[in-house]
Parts: C-alpha cells; sequence; structure tokens
C-alpha cells in the first residue's frame, strides 16, 4: 500500500513505497517507467528520495520528488 501525501503538489512518500521514474537518466542506466523502492528519505538541504530499482541490478539512486510517482496499481493502468 502507497502512502503517498502531498505537499504543494508534490508527492510525498514513505520508506519501502513503490515508484516510478518519470524520467529518463541515461547516465545511470535508468529509464521512464521504472519502478522502484523508496529506502531512505533525506530532508536536507532538500527533499529526496534514496530509491533502489531492482531493474538496474539494484543499485540505489538519490531522486528528486518531482521524478517519482506512485507505483500504485490505479497508476500502472495504460
Amino acid at each position: 500500500m502507497v502512502t503517498a501525501h502531498h505537499l504543494d503538489g508534490i508527492a510525498m512518500f514513505v520508506e519501502f513505497d513503490a515508484v516510478r521514474l518519470l524520467i529518463d537518466v541515461p547516465e545511470l542506466g535508468l529509464k521512464r517507467g521504472m519502478v522502484g523502492t523508496v529506502l531512505m528519505i533525506h530532508t536536507g538541504p532538500s527533499l529526496a528520495y534514496e530509491v533502489e530499482f531492482m531493474e538496474a541490478e539494484g543499485d540505489t539512486f538519490a531522486v528528486q520528488p518531482n521524478d517519482i510517482e506512485s507505483a500504485s496499481a490505479t497508476h500502472l493502468q495504460a
């Protein structure tokens, strides 16, 4: 169950939420639509999430809040 809250139009996630990448990050081998798990939340100096993407061999990457969305079942329907 995704427990995203919204603050000023930006989704706020908690640890272990499933999220989907909204942008390509070619230098890291990440593609839009990849699903990952929020592992850590960084609050300073600005909000960022450390996300593990299993499709990328389980590596973790810091992403900005606007770069991810909920990966709940309602968002996965194409």
